[in-house]
């Protein structure tokens, strides 16, 4: 029963990651890898699925905030909404490389979702896995923006 509840769990969280990013999603059929269940990126037209590890960028996450601190060029704007946040997401295919780049969530009149877009394409990415098997998932990528006066 436990395991059943889980299996679908996993499956509604993934579909509801897919919907918060704004783009249509397809349902694949109850296919699945191991304990990783799957869907059609619409924009990619991959099969994406949830993972038991996550892929990682190379050096981890503190390589990709210095890499991001290091370039990321603020813009000179009167005041920063309250919310400034940008979100941005991408599928990570089976050889590590992006597919499917887009902004969920950006400030408006700057250009810091493709800045920061452009950024991570640059880094190395290792695939998620499921089962031990390499598989294509979406990484989504929220990076908040606060800049003192």
């Amino acid at each position: 029963m436990f395991h059943f509840f889980y299996q679908h769990f996993r499956f509604i969280l993934l579909l509801a990651m897919m919907l918060l990013q704004g783009s249509k999603c397809v349902f694949a059929q109850s296919r699945s890898i191991e304990s990783c269940l799957a869907i059609v990126d619409t924009l990619t037209q991959m099969e994406v699925f949830t993972t038991d590890k996550m892929p990682t960028v190379a050096g981890g996450m503190e390589a990709l905030g210095k890499e991001v601190s290091k370039r990321i060029k603020y813009p000179h704007l009167p005041h920063y909404p309250i919310d400034s946040k940008v979100i941005i997401a991408f599928v990570i295919d089976k050889d590590g490389h992006m597919k499917g780049k887009r902004i969920l969530k950006d400030i408006e009149g700057t250009d810091l979702g493709k800045q920061l877009l452009d950024i991570i394409d640059d880094m190395t990415w290792h695939p998620a896995t499921c089962g031990g098997k390499v598989v294509p998932t979406i990484q989504i990528i929220p990076m908040i923006v606060d800049i003192a006066p």
